[in-house]
């Protein structure tokens, strides 16, 4: 697994386009 930190990061990310996408 890769450090919570960067999972942190890439879901925040994720989570950001994905509303980016649905709005």
């Amino acid at each position: 697994l890769p450090p919570l930190g960067v999972f942190l990061k890439y879901g925040l990310q994720s989570e950001f386009w994905i509303c980016l996408v649905l709005t």
